[in-house]
């Protein structure tokens, strides 16, 4: 950031920030290079509003998130298989919050129904896919709909 005015500093700066692409890892790893990534891009973007790099470096830094994003749904799914569903849904809120942008907010959408139906909650099932239906693609309506019924027909059977 000290050159600015070197005709090669923004291929360097670039080349920075691919640097910090190439060491992230899995979504199952620690994500810090990854955040550190897309801070570097987004820097870089602030610094070079007009580069060639701009949409290829906006896709990395979605890519990145989508990562992120996994990385939070996964844990909510492990909680799940816990039978932690208080932190289940805990795990998918986060998501929504910090990866709303993300592929997999309506997994994470079903995720939260699946806890409060592993609660046998059905009230905030129907509740929640109340709330939320109109944003959801037709398999995870189709999903959530088939969870209720389940839950409905577990619950019928115990009275």
């Amino acid at each position: 950031r000290r050159m600015g005015y070197s005709p090669l500093i923004e291929g360097a700066r670039w080349r920075i920030c691919e640097c910090y692409v190439a060491m992230s890892p899995k979504y199952y790893l620690d994500q810090i290079s990854s955040e550190k990534a897309i801070e570097k891009i987004q820097e870089f973007l602030e610094d070079y509003p007009f580069s060639e790099k701009k949409e290829f470096a906006n896709n990395i830094v979605q890519a990145m998130r989508n990562k992120l994003g996994k990385k939070e749904y996964e844990t909510g799914i492990l909680y799940i298989k816990l039978g932690a569903y208080d932190s289940a849904i805990l795990a998918f809120e986060q998501m929504l919050k910090n990866y709303y942008d993300t592929e997999f907010v309506p997994q994470a959408h079903l995720g939260i129904i699946r806890s409060y139906s592993g609660m046998k909650n059905i009230n905030k099932v129907e509740e929640y896919y109340q709330s939320y239906k109109h944003i959801f693609p037709e398999d995870i309506s189709q999903k959530s709909n088939k969870i209720i019924s389940e839950l409905k027909k577990r619950m019928s059977k115990k009275d």
